[in-house]
């Protein structure tokens, strides 16, 4: 090992505790009673630690935020409510509940969120290092660091790293490495369309047509329903019910079936 190697694992190594020391995490090495198992261990150390996963939560949140990239996958708002030291939102407008991790592929459904936090920290901070000598200075399997290294866009890093802005470069800037674009289908792009348009006019709030297209979404999302049984539940005339349903065929969301059955595509 090169003592220029040394000196990064050092720095990882001691970024890591201040890290932890900031975030709230308690070290649990031995147990004390009659249960010694590993399982046992494990389980204190979970409980102990739910305030710390909390706080890197609510620091990935406060990231995000700042990011401003959410946009709801229905109707296309960028408006939603969240408690604190959660990332699942649900929009103001229509309810509906989704990750706000969900257009930052690096931090999407991960299981420790708090090593990817420590890793976008450290590359926030300007800290030039390998994937090896991540998991050497953590004292973890080789293939955590590379794991997290193909999580990220080298190309973006790289050039940030040559052209010497890893550090001052603005959020935006950064988030090219670790997000990706949001797919949106074409009835969620043409929902979104409509309502900048209506926000533009001083009018945000959705129309009867495209909330009866989102109630009746939300209702096929186990399976087909057959149509009266679908206007019944929700409450719905005939025609409006009718209308919905035209409205998503056209647009390439759900498909008439034989036997009045309404599926999902």
């Amino acid at each position: 090992m090169s003592a220029k190697g040394d000196a990064v694992r050092q720095l990882i190594a001691d970024e890591y505790r201040n890290f932890c020391r900031t975030y709230g995490y308690v070290r649990i090495d031995k147990l004390v009673g009659e249960d010694q198992s590993i399982l046992a261990l494990n389980r204190a150390r979970k409980l102990a630690n739910k305030p710390f996963h909390k706080n890197c939560k609510e620091a990935i949140a406060a990231v995000l935020e700042e990011f401003g990239n959410y946009r709801c996958e229905c109707c296309g708002c960028d408006k939603y409510r969240r408690r604190r030291g959660q990332l699942m939102v649900t929009c103001v407008f229509c309810k509906h509940r989704q990750l706000l991790t969900k257009t930052v592929q690096f931090f999407h459904q991960a299981k420790s969120l708090h090593l990817r936090l420590f890793y976008f920290q450290l590359l926030r901070k300007g800290v030039d290092f390998k994937c090896k000598q991540f998991s050497d200075a953590l004292g973890m399997s080789s293939n955590t660091g590379i794991m997290l290294e193909n999580k990220t866009n080298q190309a973006a890093l790289m050039e940030l790293k040559k052209s010497g802005r890893l550090a001052s470069a603005p959020l935006k800037e950064i988030m090219a490495v670790f997000s990706r674009r949001q797919k949106l289908t074409g009835f969620n792009n043409t929902l979104l369309k409509e309502r900048r348009a209506r926000v533009a006019a001083g009018n945000p709030a959705l129309t009867l047509s495209e909330s009866d297209q989102l109630l009746v979404l939300k209702a096929l999302r186990k399976g087909p329903v057959h149509f009266e049984k679908l206007i019944t539940v929700l409450d719905l005339s005939a025609s409006r019910g009718a209308n919905a349903v035209v409205m998503l065929e056209l647009r390439g969301k759900v498909i008439n079936a034989e036997g009045g059955l309404v599926c999902p595509l």
